[in-house]
């Protein structure tokens, strides 16, 4: 999935006060994908790095970025964990939250809560290398740069109607 998609995917709708919501993100993410699945991947597979990252060093945000990259490689597999509890990222996301019972509903809910607590202060470094990432596809691709820059733009104003909210508390 596109960058900093990772961590505002996973950020609850309580906390958001505008249009752009997280389902806006997840469509342009996966029409991302479809036209450039390439871009995407490498996109997906920095900010995987960057969980191992986090979970390498113990990092207190280690199970938020373990549940933004399943939230991300669940939409972009179109995984429905009703219908498929045994798929493997159904069955990673169960064990994640804790909770194997709950619905599938129930489960995304779960993951975006616990998603929500990478930290708001890492947006701005995370946003430098999706940013980066992005400019790389684009200057190899051109075809790819509307998506990415669309999905680009929606995650910015997610983001920061996100950063304005948490301020707010």
């Amino acid at each position: 999935m596109l960058a900093a998609l990772l961590l505002l995917l996973v950020l609850p709708a309580s906390l958001l006060s505008s249009p752009v919501q997280e389902s806006d993100l997840a469509d342009a993410l996966v029409e991302s994908d479809t036209v450039s699945s390439v871009a995407v991947s490498l996109l997906y597979n920095v900010f995987v790095q960057v969980t191992t990252y986090e979970c390498e060093r113990d990092s207190d945000s280690c199970s938020a970025w373990r549940a933004v990259n399943l939230l991300e490689a669940m939409e972009l597999d179109k995984a429905n964990c009703d219908d498929d509890a045994d798929n493997a990222l159904c069955s990673e996301a169960y064990s994640l939250v804790g909770d194997s019972t709950i619905s599938a509903i129930q489960l995304k809910s779960a993951l975006f809560e616990l998603g929500s607590q990478v930290p708001a202060s890492d947006f701005p470094l995370l946003n430098k290398i999706r940013d980066a990432v992005v400019d790389y596809a684009c200057s190899n691709d051109s075809a790819e740069c509307e998506v990415l820059k669309t999905f680009v733009s929606l995650e910015n104003m997610l983001e920061q109607q996100i950063s304005r909210n948490i301020q707010m508390f």
